[in-house]
């Protein structure tokens, strides 16, 4: 995942409609095994099915998303504290120290550019949400 493709997690959806999939399954058998006494809510859970199923599969990708995006956090942070530990030892050769310093900059640059995507994204988002409320 990079700024680039931020948005879109081909693997994420399919999982998501997976689980959209079964839980809308399961509240159709749910109704199913309901006693025939009570119709109205029976009809209401195979008439909601879909419509939860996708709820579900929406959660179901922001919750990945959010997951993966504080794993990325925590692994480029740590990463940077590394590095940053590796450079105060005396024993670094110049050459060394000169990679290692490119290093912590392109990392740092990344993390940046990552998250000026992730804003670009959203204000693009809002403001196209804002244009069809309109």
């Amino acid at each position: 995942m990079n700024a680039n493709n931020w948005p879109s997690q081909p693997e994420a959806r399919f999982g998501a409609a997976g689980v959209g999939a079964a839980f809308g399954t399961f509240l159709v058998g749910l109704a199913e095994v309901l006693p025939d006494e009570h119709s109205t809510a029976k009809k209401i859970l195979v008439y909601a099915a879909p419509t939860v199923g996708i709820l579900f599969g929406v959660l179901w990708l922001w919750s990945r998303r959010l997951l993966n995006e504080r794993r990325l956090d925590r692994l480029t942070d740590k990463t940077i504290d590394d590095l940053t530990k590796t450079l105060r030892d005396p024993n670094l050769s110049e050459t060394e120290r000169e990679g290692l310093e490119n290093e912590l900059k392109e990392i740092r640059a990344n993390k940046y550019k990552f998250r000026k995507a992730q804003i670009a994204y959203f204000a693009k988002s809002e403001i196209l949400r804002k244009r069809s409320d309109s």
